[in-house]
């Protein structure tokens, strides 16, 4: 009884440590995995915005909300084992209500770098990347248990952005004359040459 009691209590104590091992590993994994994804979303955004600026269009600012949901959606995706793209409605909550348009790029692949090369590639996500009406981006990274990334963009553009324009102020120089002119017209009372009326026969 004694010795079957501690065999087990040795099974028990072993097995409490293998799962305090694991606990140990998945808390050291789960923030190294977070500073991956973290990693490749601020990656995307640098080269988004660097193929921007090489073609005039403005950079992009991050929408957080849009982020949230891009998160969300590339983990969808990893987890059906495909990628597809969103619709208005599944991203009605995370947009602003002032919103002109949107669009999407998602894909799959080994690095951010590789997925970069392939949206550059690709004449529509290209387009859709570099598209000068876009002001905001939410990017979203997710790494599968195999180290696969998958990922969404998520592009704005507001209605009410902030944006520098020609207008002229309220108050402008004109060249109007003023309302007192002085003109080139005789006075009122003018002396004339009409001869007298005796004349001299």
């Amino acid at each position: 009884m004694d010795a079957g009691h501690e065999i087990r209590s040795g099974l028990t104590s072993a097995l409490f440590a293998l799962v305090l091992a694991v606990a140990m590993i998945l808390l050291v994994a789960s923030p190294a995995r977070a500073d991956a994804t973290s990693d490749a979303e601020a990656c995307f955004l640098s080269k988004i915005n660097a193929a921007r600026t090489a073609t005039g269009a403005q950079t992009l600012q991050r929408d957080a909300s849009l982020a949230g949901y891009a998160r969300v959606h590339s983990q969808a995706m990893a987890a059906d084992g495909s990628i597809y793209h969103s619709s208005t409605s599944d991203l009605a909550p995370y947009l602003p209500n002032d919103w002109v348009m949107w669009g999407e790029n998602v894909g799959v692949g080994g690095t951010c770098a590789v997925l970069f090369d392939a949206f550059m590639a690709s004449p529509l996500h290209k387009e859709i990347l570099l598209k000068p009406v876009f002001q905001y981006v939410g990017i979203g990274v997710y790494i599968d248990g195999d180290g696969t990334l998958w990922t969404t963009h998520i592009f704005l553009q507001r209605q009410t952005a902030t944006t520098t324009t020609t207008t002229p102020p309220a108050t402008t120089t004109t060249t109007t004359p003023p309302a007192t002119t002085t003109t080139t017209a005789p006075p009122a009372n003018t002396t004339t040459t009409t001869p007298t009326a005796n004349t001299t026969n």
